[in-house]
């Protein structure tokens, strides 16, 4: 999956996909099955849709069996090809307030952006702090207290 995905920022896309579909064919995680279905988008919207309604399924079940262990990556699949931002805007909000990592907030800051929420992007990047270890975090931060 991590493979796949570097492939994809990397310039290779049919990599990546093809890849994705081997990994798709062989397991019950739903991410692989997003992210295929976001990368055929553009050149096959029909078989995307495919795909991202396979994710979907598999993050309905396994957010109604275990809300807290899929809550992020649920919410990065809501915010994206899944197509429901509010709902990943709950979802991420949940999962910062189960568990308040640099991840969580990462993730939580960016769905809230993503999904028109300023005010409450800039509201949590004013929580997680400056201290943060994650580069990533930092600039996220820096960025989103730029706009406010």
């Amino acid at each position: 999956m991590h493979l796949a995905e570097l492939e994809a920022e990397g310039g290779q896309r049919e990599v990546a996909i093809e890849r994705l579909r081997r990994i798709v064919s062989t397991t019950e995680d739903p991410e692989p099955a997003g992210l295929l279905g976001e990368l055929l988008l553009d050149s096959n919207p029909a078989e995307a849709a495919g795909f991202i309604e396979q994710a979907r399924g598999r993050y309905n079940d396994l957010l109604a069996r275990h809300p807290a262990a899929f809550a992020d990556h649920g919410s990065e699949f809501f915010s994206g090809p899944g197509n429901e931002p509010q709902r990943a805007l709950e979802l991420a909000l949940a999962n910062l307030e189960r568990r308040p990592t640099e991840r969580a907030y990462t993730v939580a800051i960016e769905v809230a952006h993503s999904a028109g929420e300023a005010n409450l992007a800039c509201e949590l990047a004013q929580r997680s702090g400056t201290g943060s270890a994650s580069v990533v975090l930092k600039k996220l931060v820096q960025s989103i207290l730029d706009d406010c």
